[in-house]
C-alpha cells in the first residue's frame, strides 16, 4: 500500500460537479507515469495501459458528499493518522474534524494502485 499516495488523494477537496482539482491531480499523475488518457465532453476521465484487445476495467467516481471546504486550488484537507486510522481536519484548525472523502477518493486510490500493478488495464473516473 502506498500510504503517501492515498493521503495525497484524500487531501483534495471534491464535491458533485466540482471535481476539477482531483481531475487535475489525475491528469498530472497520468502524464508523469506516461499513461494514455482521455477526458470526454462530460468530464469523464479514461486511462489505459498496455496493448491487448481485452482489458480489465476498474472505475471510481470523483465526487464526494462533503462540503466542508471551499474547493479551490491550494486548499487541502489535513489528513492525520491516529491508531492506524486516517482522519481529516480543516486546514486551519486541528479541532474541526471534517469529512475524509473516502467515498469515493479511496476508490480513486485503488484504481491508481491497479494501474500501477497491472500491465494491461483500463480505468474510468466518472
Amino acid at each position: 500500500m502506498n500510504k503517501e499516495l492515498l493521503i495525497q488523494i484524500l487531501e483534495i477537496p471534491t464535491f458533485f460537479r466540482r471535481e476539477h482539482l482531483i481531475k487535475d491531480f489525475l491528469i498530472d499523475y497520468f502524464k508523469e507515469k506516461k499513461y494514455k488518457y482521455h477526458l470526454d465532453k462530460k468530464g469523464n476521465l479514461y486511462v489505459h495501459k498496455g496493448k491487448t484487445k481485452n482489458y480489465p476495467c476498474v472505475c471510481s467516481h470523483l465526487d464526494s458528499v462533503h462540503t466542508d471546504l471551499e474547493i479551490k486550488k491550494g486548499v487541502k484537507k489535513r489528513i492525520v493518522e491516529k491508531d492506524n486510522k486516517l482522519f481529516a481536519y480543516h486546514p486551519t484548525s486541528y479541532k474541526k474534524q471534517i469529512g475524509l472523502g473516502g467515498d469515493d477518493l479511496s476508490g480513486v486510490y485503488l484504481c491508481l494502485e491497479m494501474l500501477n500493478r497491472f500491465d494491461n488495464i483500463k480505468a474510468a473516473f466518472l
